[in-house]
């Protein structure tokens, strides 16, 4: 079991002191070569412009960024591995205080040594100042200075070499602004003020504030505040190792080796603020920009102390726990987890003998001018040393002259007198639960237990009826009766008993364990949580108004786990799991700016400068930055935002470096910013880059294309705008042969002979035979005229045509020759369309050509079938063949329109449709004799008549 303990008991007999110590010390982070120092023994931390912290040892030099130490050592560039401190000049050059005499410099991320030649020989450098003129002046043993100019690309100006004597006569010259140094001479006020005994070189450093100047020798310490009229001497016991002015307060401190720091308010050195000897044999102090305190020691490494105004009970050697802490009139008692007991009187800290084995202290309380405390097994201790043990105890409260206890179980309450702690009263709870709190408002003690709260009325010791329930973490009251309740979920509820507003804190700490609520005054009240502690300011209840400040590992405590918290006029004690803290000044964490940089650039893999703008490829536009806020611990406190434009949302990230890759094409302006717990922000870093446009987005890319696609454009237009013309050119020409196909079926030599044969009809008063041939002829010119309307007609119209037409002409032929017509019958069923007027002209030239001349009797046969989706016409006959006709009819004018005519439609309508229409004329032979023509026509089944329809324009 962890055990804890406070106890403020002042009889003398009952406690005997064990321990006697120093009271308290500094938090400070340490750290050596264990964890990250290259070595334990440091000469000099020092700060330059831009907040990296450097650190000199013996065996190299360090760099610190906040995040990590950098080590530097001879294979790095620096010419000596003993570095006893730096300077930094006015271009941001670092110069190191090298034991051997070679000076070297840190610049743009590299170390230089300042080639100088044999002919002017110094050793161990003491002191750089720089000139107006950007001159650096290296004091060194044995009494010589070197002044030394550098070019713009680092090196030495060998030709502006200058060495004279007297190294620190020089230094002092130059830090009073004066470039006469011929001008000192043996009556110099100087000289009479550092006196005979004091001799050049002598002097191990020397410090200047305005017309004040010190300077030590050893043990000695003289200070001018008057320049040079007078001075004063300080004898010390040790001798000074090194003296530093804080620039923002002006305090002075001086360290002595192993003897520690004495801390003076100004550099007069009459108000000694301070002794610090907790930092084992210090070398140099140093302050940063954030006010934090670094210390080098020799052998110990280096400790970092965030805040000055909070320091640690309990040495630093011991990680010991803090559960409670309480004061009694001007001491402090508080109790570790080792069950041990403390109390700091009079700035000593002592441990506490109980005279009695207590493994947990339950309770610890100020009643009047007594102190009771009460333990594990029940039992209650007063000022006076009187011990009464009450059973098994869990939390006492005082009421007036009363003591009430409540049991750890049974949910039993014991009341005693406050003097004479004699029992008088025992009530018993009527829920039987065990008591965990107890609160007194008014006439009422209000008790929580595991599962609601209960009310006792103090006058009636009577308790009141069970009411609603609020899980709580710890409870409390103001003088004027507000009650403060620590809840788990409905953060600090503050006001009277179910009358309550809430308070939740915009640091998130009410949402953890609340282990005490202090209350300092009607305004003033502390909260002890598991996150740091909370300091709530009321300023009104109606309306609620307050301010929070948080207190944490950032201002300086040991930890972040508070447990309990004590306050007094002047001081704030927290009790952690790290030891007791108490705070010497309240006042808020100074604002300031952050230093933000970028230490790398990569494009592609290539570093490249932010202080211009540059262009990435399209195809290849890697682009990673490396960042750097340099803050003492910035990696537990330092976030980074960034954006690439102001109209993108901010991203926020924990890490240095941020990846782009794949950007699109644009102009980007890059802005990332820095900021720690406490909303400190950097200024906005802005980096301007371009993504070049792909070759397609170019302006000469565009307008090859856009010339392309006009060209290509007007190519297609000029070439569908002639197509249009042909296809128009050929429409026209396919109505006029089909005007002239028309034509051809009603040319006037077969309206004439058909009309000649109804009039020998008529004359051979064969009535019935003419009025038959009349009706026939009739249909036929009229089925001619309606076909010709159409592009296409059904088959059976065009069946009946034909079968009219052979008809009349069997008629007017007597007989001589017979027809068939053969049609299957899927492509009767199915009557599929055929271009108008294509299968006259062919039975039409059998008749004529054929059957004229023959002395037989004909016979045309006309077969229709369908062969996958071709329609196949046959027209056959048995007449002469076509060479016999063209022999007969060779010295005759003849002209056979209807087959040409035909034959140039079949062309016309396969280009415009895309169609397969063919027609072919094959002479049928018997052993080399003619006996027939056949003509076999291709019809597909679903041919094409659209661009015909959209191209018709009539005729």
């Amino acid at each position: 079991m962890r055990q804890t303990g406070f106890s403020i008991l002042l009889l003398v007999l009952l406690f005997t002191n064990s321990f006697k110590g120093r009271a308290q010390a500094y938090n400070a982070v340490h750290f050596h070569s264990e964890n990250e120092l290259i070595s334990n023994s440091i000469f000099k931390v020092f700060e330059d412009s831009k907040g990296y912290v450097w650190i000199a040892s013996g065996i190299g030099v360090m760099k610190y960024d906040g995040y990590q130490f950098h080590p530097y050592h001879l294979a790095d560039g620096i010419s000596d591995a003993t570095i006893f401190g730096f300077f930094e000049d006015s271009k941001g050059r670092i110069w190191l205080r090298t034991h051997n005499g070679i000076p070297c410099f840190y610049s743009n991320g590299k170390f230089y040594e300042a080639q100088i030649p044999d002919k002017y020989p110094i050793s161990h450098i003491v002191s750089y100042s720089e000139e107006s003129d950007g001159a650096i002046i290296v004091s060194s043993h044995p009494n010589k200075y070197l002044k030394i100019h550098l070019n713009d690309h680092d090196q030495v100006d060998t030709n502006k070499i200058e060495l004279f004597q007297g190294s620190f006569l020089r230094d002092f010259v130059s830090n009073l602004n004066s470039d006469n140094v011929q001008s000192l001479k043996e009556n110099d006020p100087f000289l009479k003020l550092c006196g005979k005994r004091l001799e050049i070189g002598g002097i191990n450093q020397f410090l200047r504030h305005g017309d004040a100047m010190l300077f030590s020798k050893k043990n000695e310490l003289y200070i001018s505040e008057n320049r040079f009229k007078s001075y004063r001497k300080i004898l010390y016991d040790d001798p000074i190792v090194d003296m530093y002015e804080d620039p923002k307060s002006g305090e002075l401190y001086l360290s002595f080796g192993r003897a520690g720091i004495k801390r003076y308010k100004d550099l007069t050195c009459q108000t000694l603020l301070e002794n610090l000897n907790e930092f084992g044999s210090a070398t140099s102090v140093m302050v940063d920009r954030h006010g934090g305190m670094w210390v080098s020691s020799l052998g110990d490494g280096v400790y970092y102390v965030r805040n000055r105004n909070i320091k640690q009970f309990i040495p630093k050697f011991r990680e010991i726990g803090i559960d409670k802490v309480e004061g009694f009139g001007d001491d402090i008692y508080f109790a570790t987890d080792q069950y041990e007991l403390f109390r700091v009187r009079n700035q000593t800290l002592e441990k506490i003998d109980l005279g009695l084995e207590v493994k947990e202290i339950k309770q610890l309380e100020l009643i009047g001018n007594s102190i009771y405390l009460s333990d594990n097994e029940g039992r209650i201790i007063d000022s006076q040393g009187r011990i009464r043990n009450l059973g098994e105890g869990r939390e006492f409260l005082p009421v007036g002259d009363s003591v009430i206890f409540s049991t750890a179980s049974h949910g039993v309450l014991f009341v005693y007198d406050a003097k004479t702690l004699e029992r008088i009263a025992r009530i018993e709870s009527p829920s039987k639960i065990i008591s965990r709190r107890l609160l007194q408002v008014g006439d009422t003690l209000y008790i929580a237990t595991k599962l609601d709260i209960e009310k006792l009325d103090l006058k009636t010791w009577k308790f009141y009826p069970t009411t609603a329930s609020k899980s709580l973490y710890c409870w409390n009251k103001t003088p004027n009766g507000t009650v403060l309740w620590a809840t788990p979920d409905q953060g600090l509820l503050i006001g009277q008993p179910y009358k309550w507003k809430s308070i939740m804190d915009p640091d998130g700490l009410l949402k953890t364990y609340v282990s005490k609520i202090h209350v300092e005054n009607d305004s003033s009240i502390w909260l002890a949580t598991r996150k740091g502690a909370l300091h709530l300011q009321i300023q009104s209840l109606s309306p609620l108004k307050y301010t929070t400040r948080k207190y944490d590992k950032l201002d300086g405590l040991s930890s972040n786990s508070i447990f309990d918290i004590y306050t007094t006029k002047d001081k704030v004690y927290f009790a952690s799991n790290r030891g007791l803290n108490v705070m010497y000044n309240r006042s808020r964490r100074k604002k300031h700016r952050l230093n933000l940089q970028f230490t790398n650039i990569l494009v592609n893999g290539k570093s490249q400068s932010h202080d211009e703008t540059f262009t990435m490829p399209y195809s290849n536009n890697q682009l990673e930055l490396e960042l750097l806020c340099i803050y003492p611990q910035a990696k537990e406190n330092i976030t980074y935002k960034y954006r690439l434009n102001k109209r993108s949302s901010w991203i926020h990230t924990n890490e240095r470096k941020i990846h782009f890759l794949g950007l699109e094409s644009g102009e980007y302006h890059l802005e990332v910013i820095a900021y720690d717990l406490d909303n400190n922000q950097s200024k906005a870093h802005l980096l301007h880059f371009n993504v070049a446009r792909p070759f397609w987005l170019k302006w000469w890319f565009i307008a090859a294309t856009l010339v392309a696609v006009l060209g290509t454009i007007y190519f297609i237009f000029s070439r569908s705008l002639n197509r249009i013309r042909n296809e128009n050119k050929l429409q026209l020409e396919l109505k006029k042969l089909e005007k002239r196909a028309l034509s051809a079926q009603m040319n006037p030599h077969f309206i004439f002979n058909a009309l000649t044969s109804i009039q020998n009809l008529v004359l051979k008063k064969e009535k019935y035979e003419a009025y038959q041939y009349l009706n026939k002829f009739a249909v036929l010119i009229r089925s001619i005229l309606k076909n010709s309307e159409a592009d296409k007609v059904s088959l059976d119209e065009e069946i009946k045509l034909i079968e009219n037409y052979l008809e009349l002409e069997r008629l007017r032929f007597e007989q001589q020759f017979e027809y068939q017509i053969s049609i299957s019958d899927e492509v009767r069923e199915a009557n599929f369309s055929i271009p108008s007027m294509i299968l006259q002209p062919y039975v039409e030239n059998a008749i004529k050509h054929g059957f004229l001349h023959k002395k037989e009797k004909g016979l045309i046969s006309i077969r229709i079938f369908l062969d996958n989706d071709i329609m196949k016409c046959i027209i056959t006959d048995n007449g002469i063949g076509r060479k016999a006709s063209m022999k007969i009819n060779e010295n005759r004018e003849h002209v056979s329109f209807g087959t040409r005519i035909n034959a140039r439609r079949i062309k016309l309508m396969n280009d415009l449709g895309k169609n397969n229409f063919s027609i072919a004329i094959e002479d049928l032979y018997d052993q080399d004799k003619a006996v027939g023509t056949q003509v076999n026509i291709q019809i597909p089944i679903n041919y094409n008549t659209k661009k015909y329809d959209q191209g018709h324009i009539g005729g």
